[in-house]
């Protein structure tokens, strides 16, 4: 990232992951089919575009790794042009490398999954209600 290269994060996330913890946490994204929908046209791509404009003039650097309730995490100071933020990505062990399942930015304070469930749900209550009513 600090090179200029947005690849870097659109790699590290491992979709699947990423999706099995909306399913958790989204009412909508456990309806049949929902996922495989959702999926098809989801890209996390904007995060890693953003992250890298957001470190303009500045950097992002690896603070630490931790363990917390029995899952591995690696801290990141992002700091340039879009101000100062942490990033706190959730680590997936996959068949022969290390992915991203999440990551809590702490300028939302929230897991980014928690974020895109929240918005599926009101997205999904949105339509029925104007179904319901159009």
């Amino acid at each position: 990232m600090n090179s200029g290269e947005a690849s870097v994060l659109h790699n590290l996330f491992d979709l699947p992951s990423f999706a099995a913890i909306l399913v958790e946490k989204s009412e909508a994204a456990k309806m049949s089919g929902f996922m495989e929908g959702f999926l098809s046209g989801f890209t996390l791509n904007n995060f890693g575009d953003q992250s890298l404009k957001n470190i303009r003039n500045g950097s992002l650097r690896m603070l630490r790794s931790f363990e917390k309730d029995g899952q591995r995490h690696l801290l990141f100071r992002v700091f340039g042009t879009g101000g100062l933020n942490y990033y706190d990505f959730l680590l997936v062990k996959m068949k022969d490398s290390v992915k991203a399942a999440g990551v809590l930015t702490y300028v939302t304070g929230e897991p980014m999954t928690s974020t895109v469930a929240e918005i599926i749900d009101l997205a999904v209550n949105g339509a029925k209600t104007w179904a319901a009513h159009g």
